[in-house]
């Protein structure tokens, strides 16, 4: 119980700078909170698996998949209630978070399936932001139609880069890699007719769900969850299928 009340207390202090005294007892009491459920969920059925699956084997397989399984969930009830103890700025920084969890997620396949090192890797989301953000502002498309768009136009350049450095490994190909972002980093700073230099492109279209527009940090906040867990699944998906599996086997 000591760990449950340290641990938010410590997060208290540090958040306080930024937070207020109001925000940071906010997210002290969702964190306080979030422990106790993590320790009345899984403390007691943990106990009990143990003792039960130091007799039968197979059982004990099961219950690992079964705590693992209460775990995520805690961890979800824990984020989908964590914007109701953070003020704009820190929600702000939460979503920007999101979407570097995206980009790690996507990387790890790079560099922690596959095994090379890449370096430009942030190029390809430059690539697909401004596809995005320009089929918004210069065409009228909308979120849903250019977000697929930017995805494969940055699959095309990771094409285009692949396919004459597909023989390098090591650092030689993180020379390559690493010359092309920054390559691509010159190139959008000093195109000031297309990609606005370094003002960026202005008045991207919000996406629009059923009927709904997206105007709030906290809406933002849930899409950037609902994608950081849809990425998750894909990649997890990825990892057990026979291509993942002889990633893993040749590494």
């Amino acid at each position: 119980m000591l760990t449950y009340l340290l641990i938010p207390t410590w997060f208290i202090i540090l958040t306080l700078p930024f937070l207020g005294v109001s925000g940071s007892l906010k997210l002290g009491a969702v964190l306080f909170v979030g422990g106790i459920i993590v320790s009345l969920g899984l403390a007691p059925l943990q106990n009990v698996l143990e003792k039960i699956g130091s007799r039968v084997d197979s059982f004990k397989r099961w219950a690992g998949k079964i705590n693992g399984k209460i775990g995520i969930g805690a961890l979800m009830l824990i984020l989908l209630i964590l914007p109701f103890g953070l003020n704009r700025y820190a929600l702000d920084i939460a979503i920007i978070a999101g979407i570097y969890v995206v980009l790690a997620l996507g990387l790890n396949i790079i560099v922690g399936l596959a095994g090379l090192l890449a370096l430009g890797y942030i190029a390809f989301y430059a690539v697909g932001a401004y596809t995005f953000a320009l089929l918004s502002t210069q065409y009228h498309i909308s979120f849903w139609s250019a977000l697929p768009i930017g995805g494969i136009l940055a699959a095309i350049f990771g094409l285009l880069l692949g396919a004459p450095t597909l023989r390098l490994r090591g650092d030689y190909l993180a020379i390559v890699t690493l010359g092309f972002g920054e390559i691509t980093r010159i190139v959008l700073n000093n195109w000031d007719g297309l990609t606005g230099g370094p003002n960026g492109i202005m008045a991207i279209g919000k996406p629009e769900l059923f009927g709904y527009t997206f105007h709030s940090l906290e809406a933002f906040y849930y899409l950037i969850l609902a994608m950081v867990a849809v990425t998750a699944f894909a990649i997890k998906r990825l990892n057990d299928s026979r291509v993942g599996l002889g990633c893993h086997k040749g590494g």
